[in-house]
């Protein structure tokens, strides 16, 4: 990080200012790793036509869960959805290379869809699936590997704005350095 921009804002409009901001401030808190603060700009909006729905966790196929058994149970289920689909004969054999014909090119996308259909729910039944968190609620990996990572970034975070938050010099590089190996775990 050899470059910085001090250009963080908010756009809205004349009418939206005079009849929504509440406020706007910066947010300092010591778990922003980050070598600026944010912006935190509140609105009062009639918010009454808005629905709200709670965020649910899908679990998809995890791959790395699965064992031959379940490969072999995806490509047999897979093998058979796949030759159950029509063929879209007419538009496969077209030779014209610049065809623009809608029937063909209705013809294909549902061709394509229907293998994508296949592919997925083949996966969907046969795979394993994952899940967002361990059976106890937590987080694999966090004990172990991220949270000394977080406690190391957050304690040089400190050294940083204790030094009056300087853009270069040692401690700018230490608190980067341990600021970019936290994110990593999130990545």
């Amino acid at each position: 990080m050899k470059h910085f921009s001090q250009l963080d804002h908010f756009t809205v409009s004349e009418q939206l200012y005079q009849a929504s901001v509440c406020k706007q401030f910066v947010v300092h808190v010591v778990d922003n790793t980050s070598d600026h603060d944010p912006l935190c700009l509140h609105l009062a909006l009639n918010v009454d036509q808005m629905k709200l729905c709670s965020c649910t966790v899908h679990p998809k196929p995890s791959w790395d869960k699965a064992n031959d058994t379940h490969i072999n149970k995806y490509k047999n289920m897979l093998r058979s959805k796949l030759n159950s689909i029509k063929l879209p004969h007419s538009a496969l054999l077209c030779r014209n290379v610049c065809c623009v014909g809608t029937e063909h090119i209705l013809n294909l996308n549902e061709y394509d869809s229907d293998i994508a259909a296949a592919c997925l729910t083949s996966a969907d039944t046969a795979i394993p699936k994952s899940g967002c968190k361990g059976a106890r609620g937590c987080i694999p990996g966090w004990t172990e590997f991220t949270a000394p990572l977080r406690t190391n970034s957050l304690f040089w975070h400190n050294i940083w704005i204790d030094c009056g938050r300087p853009h270069n010099g040692t401690v700018a590089d230490i608190m980067r350095k341990n600021e970019g190996a936290v994110s990593c775990c999130y990545s």
